[in-house]
């Protein structure tokens, strides 16, 4: 069954909002933790909530930033979509034909999210939004920070001093900031979503420089038809390390009681107790083909204190154990 409510983004987002708080010098991880978002988790690739991230986005800014989503953006710069996503942007011939592979592919970045392109009378409107969504707190912070590292992407085509002629916000007032990173826009109030422009002349440009890092490309997850069950599989992954995630907190991921949840996942065709298994088994499987770390320290990243408990449930979901599961993965068969 799927849930049409159930808002997520991608980690890496509160990720490098987290890295920007601690480049100042701030309590990154107590944010996080306050907001039970996870602290243990360096996989940028999971999901989480959207509203708790923009919560965690609003406390921050309150207490370290008030400018926090257009700063952090500046940090981060693009790098910090999805390899996949940068990758597939990059093979594109112009800048034209990147946005729309971005529109086409922004699900993998977070759910409920509408992007799209305007003409304009000399170029093109880019705007983006989550409709219904915008008196969630956080939002007007999100949205900087979204604006930001779109810029920033565009600027791969258009050069890195590049800066659109006009900018659109839906906050009631102008952030101080804009004026310091983009002293050549106009900064436009209380639209109906985000926006910038880009000239014509600009939109047949190929990329002048490509992202730093492209390295590992786990694929893109598209938010946009996940079932109930698919979504748990995506919120629980960040959260294994600290161990067995109980039921009760994973309905609380999803903003149901557990009753409901059982009855949501029933409806799939699974339960509670399969979905953890499935969640911890996967993620061995990525972890064990494409790591070397230990036996005993996959089995701490997927929720085990006891290897021996970790190797029995490899073993019981995929008839093969650990190590002799990397061993067929690193030489394609069995060894004599």
């Amino acid at each position: 069954m799927k849930n049409p409510h159930l808002a997520i983004i991608r980690l890496a987002h509160p990720l490098a909002v987290a890295g920007y708080l601690q480049h100042m010098g701030a309590p990154e991880a107590r944010y996080l933790r306050k907001q039970g978002l996870p602290t243990l988790c360096e996989d940028p690739n999971v999901f989480v909530s959207i509203h708790k991230t923009w919560l965690f986005f609003a406390d921050a800014a309150a207490r370290e930033d008030p400018w926090l989503g257009w700063h952090a953006s500046r940090f981060i710069g693009d790098n910090n979509l999805n390899a996949s996503l940068l990758k597939k942007l990059e093979n594109s011939p112009t800048l034209y034909r990147a946005l729309l592979v971005l529109i086409d592919l922004v699900r993998s970045e977070a759910s409920h999210i509408q992007m799209g392109i305007r003409k304009h009378p000399s170029g093109i409107i880019f705007f983006t939004h989550y409709p219904g969504l915008e008196e969630e707190p956080g939002y007007h912070i999100s949205q900087g920070y979204q604006l930001g590292l779109l810029i920033d992407l565009v600027r791969h085509y258009a050069g890195p001093d590049w800066q659109p002629k006009e900018i659109g916000i839906q906050a009631s007032s102008i952030p101080g900031v804009i004026n310091e990173l983009y002293p050549g826009s106009r900064t436009i109030i209380n639209q109906p979503f985000g926006y910038f422009t880009i000239p014509n002349n600009c939109l047949h440009n190929a990329l002048k420089y490509q992202h730093h890092d492209l390295a590992g490309n786990p694929g893109l997850a598209n938010t946009k038809d996940l079932s109930d069950a698919q979504t748990l599989n995506l919120m629980l992954v960040p959260y294994l390390p600290e161990g067995y995630p109980t039921m009760q907190f994973a309905a609380s991921l999803l903003d149901y009681s557990k009753r409901t949840l059982a009855r949501r996942l029933a409806a799939c065709g699974t339960n509670y107790q399969k979905v953890v298994d499935e969640t911890r088994f996967r993620k061995a499987e990525t972890l064990l083909t494409v790591t070397d770390a230990r036996i005993k320290d996959v089995a701490r990243s997927v929720g085990f204190s006891d290897p021996a408990h970790f190797s029995r449930m490899f073993h019981r979901l995929g008839g093969i154990g650990p190590r002799h599961f990397r061993r067929l993965a690193r030489n394609g068969s069995e060894t004599p």
